[in-house]
């Protein structure tokens, strides 16, 4: 049986697909740590998701370990957002549970024991974050907790105006696994509380 494509999969899915990255689209997404000045920026998907615009694309870039070169992937999901001040949820590493019991790590803590011992949450400001980061959104960004999300706007200048809301998953492109990706970003929108949806 032969391997889906993105361009099939875009197609399946009702998404305009580019193999190769318009210009402009490193620019908007420059404030991702996960987007390099050395990324290759490839198999863009762009389409609408409960009325906002949302983007896919595959971000790619190399880092020496000794005498070679290893590649770094990830996969973006992205639509757009209020310009909520910036919240950043990804897994907590043993490196931050270290720093936290030195008390040297100022995160948001929110009520899902579970999630605090999972998830570490930067917020450029406490009550967005714990409005937006409900008991029930807690739960659902635990259903994979492999995710990085960063909801808001960027805090870089000069980018364009309005929020974004980013879901990056570490590796390449999957098109069997992209529907499920993007049902996962509009089950993260039905759980935003509505007057914190409006642009």
């Amino acid at each position: 049986m032969a391997r889906l494509k993105p361009s099939q999969a875009a197609l399946n899915l009702g998404l305009h697909y580019e193999k190769k990255a318009p210009k402009f689209l490193r620019d908007v997404y420059s404030d991702l740590p996960e987007v390099q000045r050395s990324s290759t920026l490839s198999h863009v998907m762009t389409g609408m998701l409960a009325g906002r615009p949302l983007t896919v694309f595959q971000t790619m870039y190399m880092i020496p370990a000794g005498a070679v070169t290893v590649p770094v992937s990830y996969v973006v999901y992205s639509t757009t957002a209020p310009e909520w001040p910036l919240t950043v949820v990804t897994r907590r590493r043993f490196f931050d549970r270290w720093l936290d019991r030195l008390r040297r790590r100022d995160d948001v803590v929110l009520d899902d024991p579970e999630f605090a011992k999972a998830m570490r949450v930067y917020a450029e400001d406490e009550d967005t974050s714990i409005l937006i980061l409900s008991l029930e959104m807690q739960r659902f960004l635990l259903e994979k907790p492999s995710i990085t999300w960063r909801l808001g706007r960027s805090p870089k200048a000069g980018l364009p105006s309005g929020g974004r809301v980013d879901m990056l998953y570490s590796g390449v492109l999957k098109p069997d696994r992209i529907g499920a990706s993007i049902e996962r970003m509009a089950r993260f929108w039905a759980f935003v509380p509505e007057v914190m949806a409006v642009d």
